[in-house]
């Protein structure tokens, strides 16, 4: 696009609309329309459309009052003289007559020539007045509202395509921000001739330091400021481009239809409390300025970081937070949200974009990634807009929900699960004799571990691969074994050690006068307290079947201990954390575990142990003890291979043994014993290999696991899923899961109908536009969706009509109470439904938190509340989870929520049992239907679902339409799920015990 396309294509949206504006004027249908309302977004040439208008009734005589604050009418009059090819006009100001004034509105109407029809336009006429309405609106034959911010509209004009106006950003912010912003936009615009970008200050507090910062502020960088509050400026002048005044600050002035192009920053030292003053306040700074200069063109190749730095302009308000919302017609979207749908787009133009973004910085939603011209169209099917040709946006998309057992780190599915090795029976180490025993046990699968070892597995083995197993074996004698380990083996090692390094009293003083020093410092009083009673501090160790517990003052003298207090200051002094101070003791007891390996018996082993735990020349506490000596593996197969065994098998077997013995990070507890180890192991492994026999076969499962993907890993980290470790045969084959299902995710009809007005939300401290795409959202505004639901459904809105019911709720709940008490009523009656199962994960972690094995309705209801957190993060996404309300289990506990507790169990009780006669009478009550219904751009999460029914909860003692719609839009997502046929819907309301129930329409289920 260039700059002559850019002001074809305004000048052709403009004329579209004043025809459109003049087939109503002459419509028989509407001779008796007195008032029409015209709503063009603040920016968008409102007076050239009226001069437009002007010129086209040249017969016509036009009577414009302006009615804004401001010396408005003075421009409006100004620029109409300008483009209007005949003097058929008069315009009127704030200033030009008296309220009320009955000579003052003759005086106007007198200038009407005779015999001529007269329109009334009147600009910014969403203001409410009552001058002279009567009388005007008698002599007039039309009147029409222009405004950004019309109650309602005649016509809604749309340049949102258009290089009109600018996006704004907008935050709470300090003066200091919107000057250091004013000052950044400045640097951006320094090469362009006889422009001075500015900032205006709206302050209508009356915060008298409020305003001595921002002229300090001024002064000190050098800005020129004016105060416009009392009228002693000419307004034409403070619009030109290249005003002096860098700072314009005003009260009420500069909120409608002032044409101050050179604004970039707008500053409020409050946020208006309805959404008109903030649309007109914001119009101020969102004209593109240099769009309309002759001598610079924005739009040409060597101008794209000036085009960037000037289509935006900033937005800050003095608050602490800010409100976020959003107004029915989308103008505060599109004033603050860079990302649009082509619903916003007039239908039957042409748009050029460059990564989906319009050449004004909007990227719209439907052409994300991609560049060229496309047409907007209307499409058939639905009546909403598309883009042409059609994208990727629109393109069917399959899912589905799988049945998975999740690790850590993976998952696998559950039909996989039984292609696991079965475990029997487990290998256990007796510590008191070091020898190792097989224990039957009840048949699991580990899940955690992808790979397990087999012994001797039978195989043909050719003898070329005995003589080069045997060549490589040569090069593995007693005594180069022991040369490679030297100073890797404690029991050689700890024989070196000297362990009177340091002296008895020295290490005292050191502890004690570092104690008193640092007890009372900040952050050191914990490790203090460690120091002072790490004798006692206990370590479990898990000996055989055994968990046993220990600590320092079992094995430790009084030097013993002073020892490892000096060596923890020294672990402090290298910023080791607290939490990672038990890993030493653990692993010093573990060794203590062990005497049979060392050589040395007297009161020496504990302070050579030390020593080697921490000294810098040995740090053994930072490496692998390899407590047993290891057996490495000849072959790698999956669990459906054939086992044969090449040269390449062979390599990879020595080299694992060399990696080990060449690895620093390695410490072995005996070398005789890893010497005897290795050399028998090689020895049995070449009579193996003799009679056919491969020692040692891993085999690998890693190809049945599947890796997370962000929304698992976000889930398991924040307990949503609980991984597991194993799983038995028992638990697997009476495995509760959800029936899997495919479902279309996305296509054209749903892609369509469901994206629309963005939304703004507060994540982590910061504002973030997102996609409005849940059910209850949309169907609370005048939407594409409801729209479509309307069509759709209309058989099934009548007939659920007559049903509708009204009442109002009087529970004593506070304002938090009362925005949870739904869901943890639909949740409590499912505990009671489907058993203790359902919430058995959040049971476990509500105990956790109140440090109690107890179960009671305290601890259900925050387990109610957990779920649902899950729940709506799988179903809408993880950051809803960080903006859902619960209540801590601690606090649940005290007497001020017990009103709450009980009216949970009351009405989810009531709940329970409408549940169990209406879904469950002829069927199990079994929770194995997936409610979440979530497509793309559509998410709804079902309170009950059977295969054939949606019942959806409500705690309002009311139920209408809008009930209805959003049960009517979960049956609409039903249709892409393989395992549904909903043929009834119902709503529920808990407080009142009644319910709408609608059979959907036979034509629907097609």
């Amino acid at each position: 696009m260039n700059k002559k396309d850019a002001f074809k294509e305004i000048n052709m949206l403009q004329d579209e609309y004043i025809d459109e504006l003049i087939r109503i004027i002459n419509s028989p249908d509407y001779k008796n329309l007195k008032a029409i309302n015209f709503t063009s977004a603040t920016g968008t040439g409102k007076t050239k459309m009226m001069s437009k208008l002007i010129n086209k009734f040249s017969d016509y005589f036009f009577i414009i009052t302006t009615l804004s604050k401001g010396q408005l009418h003075l421009q409006v009059r100004n620029n109409l003289i300008k483009d209007c090819y005949k003097n058929n006009f008069i315009v009127y100001g704030s200033a030009d007559y008296k309220i009320n004034s009955k000579l003052d509105a003759e005086s106007i109407i007198n200038k009407i020539p005779l015999m001529t029809k007269c329109i009334w336009l009147r600009d910014e006429g969403h203001i409410k007045t009552n001058r002279f309405d009567e009388l005007l609106l008698d002599k007039c034959y039309k009147v029409i509202n222009f405004s950004a911010t019309n109650q309602y509209s005649d016509i809604q004009c749309n340049f949102t395509q258009t290089m009109m106006l600018r996006t704004v950003h907008q935050t709470n912010g300090t003066p200091e921000e919107a000057i250091n912003k004013l000052l950044e936009i400045k640097a951006i615009h320094k090469n362009v001739a006889k422009y001075n970008p500015c900032a205006i200050f709206r302050c209508v507090g009356g915060d008298e330091k409020l305003y001595d910062r921002i002229i300090e502020l001024c002064n000190k960088n050098k800005l020129k400021h004016i105060d416009i509050t009392n009228e002693n400026f000419i307004m034409s002048e403070l619009c030109e481009d290249d005003n002096e005044y860098d700072v314009i600050i005003n009260k009420f002035k500069l909120i409608e239809g002032i044409d101050i192009r050179r604004a970039h920053v707008l500053y409020m030292d409050n946020q208006p409390s309805n959404n008109a003053t903030t649309i007109q306040a914001i119009g101020r700074c969102r004209r593109n300025a240099l769009l309309y200069r002759e001598d610079i063109d924005i739009l040409s190749p060597e101008n794209e970081e000036l085009l960037k730095g000037t289509r935006e302009c900033y937005v800050y308000y003095n608050v602490e937070k800010m409100k976020v919302s959003t107004d029915e017609n989308g103008e505060l979207q599109m004033a603050f949200c860079n990302h649009i749908s082509c619903e916003a787009l007039k239908p039957n133009t042409t748009i050029d974009v460059v990564n989906g973004q319009l050449p004004n910085g909007l990227f719209v939603l439907e052409l994300e990634g991609e560049t060229g011209k496309f047409d907007i169209k209307i499409d058939e099917d639905t009546g909403f807009n598309i883009v042409t040709p059609l994208t990727r946006f629109y393109d069917v998309s399959i899912n589905g929900l799988k049945n998975y057992v999740y690790t850590y780190t993976k998952k696998i599915h559950i039909d996989n699960i039984p292609k696991l090795k079965l475990i029997t029976a487990e290998k256990r180490t007796d510590y008191d004799t070091g020898e190792i025993y097989i224990r039957e046990c009840a048949p699991y699968y580990r899940l955690a571990e992808t790979n397990y070892l087999e012994t001797n597995v039978k195989c043909t083995i050719s003898n070329d691969i005995r003589q080069i197993f045997k060549n490589y074996k040569s090069n593995y004698r007693a005594e180069l074994i022991r040369l490679k380990l030297d100073n890797r083996c404690l029991d050689e090692l700890i024989k070196r050690i000297d362990y009177s390094k340091y002296k008895k009293e020295y290490l005292k003083n050191y502890v004690d006068d570092y104690v008193n020093t640092n007890i009372k410092k900040f952050g050191m009083k914990q490790f203090c307290h460690l120091l002072s009673t790490l004798g006692d501090k206990k370590v479990s160790i898990k000996l055989g079947d055994n968990l046993k517990t220990y600590c320092l003052n079992d094995f430790c003298d009084e030097y013993d201990l002073l020892l490892f207090q000096f060596y923890y200051i020294e672990l402090k002094k290298r910023k080791i954390p607290n939490d990672f101070l038990s890993k030493p003791i653990e692993r010093f007891i573990k060794l203590m575990l062990v005497p049979s390996f060392f050589s040395v018996k007297d009161n020496t082993l504990t302070k050579r142990l030390i020593y080697a735990l921490f000294d810098e020349q040995y740090n053994i506490y930072n490496k692998k003890i390899l407590y047993s000596p290891f057996e490495p593996f000849f072959v790698t197969r999956t669990s459906n291979e054939v086992v044969k065994i090449s040269e390449k098998d062979i390599t990879t077997y020595f080299s694992y043994i060399d990696m080990l013995l060449n690895n620093q990070d390695y410490v072995f507890i005996s070398i005789n014993g890893i010497v005897s180890k290795i050399s028998e192991i090689l020895k049995n492994a070449e009579s193996s290999f003799n009679n056919n026999i491969i020692p040692n076969v891993k085999y690998s499962f890693e190809s049945l696991y599947e890796k997370l993907d962000n929304e698992e890993e976000f889930m398991i980290k924040n307990n949503y899923i609980k991984p597991r470790f194993f799983i038995t045969q028992k638990q697997l084959e009476h495995y509760n899961s959800y029936t899997e299902y495919d479902k279309i995710e996305n296509d054209k009809e749903s892609a369509i109908i469901g994206v629309d007005l963005m939304k703004q939300i507060k994540f982590m401290d910061n504002l973030v536009w997102i996609e409005s795409s849940s059910v209850s959202a949309k169907i609370g505004n005048f939407d594409k969706l409801n729209i479509f639901l309307s069509n759709k459904y209309s058989h099934e809105l009548a007939q659920a009509s007559s049903q509708y019911f009204s009442g109002k709720n009087n529970f004593k709940l506070d304002k938090k109470c009362n925005s949870i008490i739904g869901y943890c009523t639909e949740y409590y009656s499912k505990y009671l439904v489907y058993g203790k199962a359902y919430l058995a994960q959040f049971i476990e972690q509500a105990q956790k938190e109140l440090c109690s094995d107890l179960i009671n309705d305290n601890i259900i209801i925050r387990a109610c509340m957990l779920k649902y957190k899950e729940m709506m993060a799988r179903s809408f996404g993880t950051r809803v989870s960080k903006i859902i309300k619960g209540i801590p289990v601690q606090q649940l506990i005290q007497e001020k929520y017990n009103y709450f507790i009980n009216l949970v169990v009351e009405l989810g009780t009531k709940t329970a049992n409408y549940v169990k006669r209406t879904l469950y009478s002829d069927r199990p009550m079994i929770d194995n239907i997936d409610p979440n219904l979530s497509i793309r751009h559509i998410a709804g999460l079902a309170d009950y679902i059977t295969t054939d029914t949606i019942l959806d909860v409500k705690v309002r003692n009311y139920i209408d339409e809008t009930c209805v719609r959003q049960v009517l839009a979960y049956h609409y997502l039903s249709t892409k799920r393989s395992d549904l046929n909903i043929n009834r819907v119902i709503v529920y309301d808990a407080v009142s015990d009644k319910s709408v129930i609608i059979d959907i329409n036979k034509t629907q289920e097609g």
